[in-house]
């Protein structure tokens, strides 16, 4: 397997993740549930840590597509959101795990916290599934449409 098999692989963890992590943010507040609610978190903390050999892989991948003559426009605008996507994320996982910490040391700071995460989990998740658009219009021209 080569680089941009990899990155192919990899790419759907923070994508999905950040989606699961919503899901179990939710069923922690309806539920009630302080380990859900925790797994939610970690989860993103885990979906935020992906994000590095996805952009690692993503690099190498980049060299192999161009090499088979794939326009550098979508390459670059793919690589673009990727950037801001990656810093998003890091952001985000950060403050996931602040919020595991907070946790048990002051519990409004932590309840805040949580609220964002969720929040920012289900926006960055967005602009996840735009990064990943761009990216599959590199090698499947049938989505150029989806644009």
């Amino acid at each position: 397997m080569n680089a941009a098999h990899w990155h192919l692989v990899l790419n759907h963890i923070p994508v999905l993740g950040t989606f699961f992590a919503a899901g179990f943010l939710v069923a922690g507040i309806f539920g009630s549930s302080k380990p859900i609610k925790k797994a939610g978190l970690i989860v993103l903390l885990l979906s935020a840590g992906m994000v590095i050999p996805v952009v690692a892989t993503g690099e190498e991948a980049e060299e192999i597509v161009e090499k088979q003559g794939v326009s550098h426009e979508l390459i670059h605008e793919h690589e673009e959101q990727a950037e801001t996507a990656q810093w998003l994320m890091v952001c985000l996982g950060g403050l996931a795990l602040v919020s595991i910490i907070a946790d048990g040391k002051n519990r409004k700071l932590a309840d805040l916290l949580f609220m964002v995460c969720l929040i920012g989990s289900v926006a960055i998740g967005i602009v996840l599934v735009k990064v990943a658009t761009t990216g599959g219009q590199i090698s499947h021209p049938e989505i150029h449409a989806l644009g």
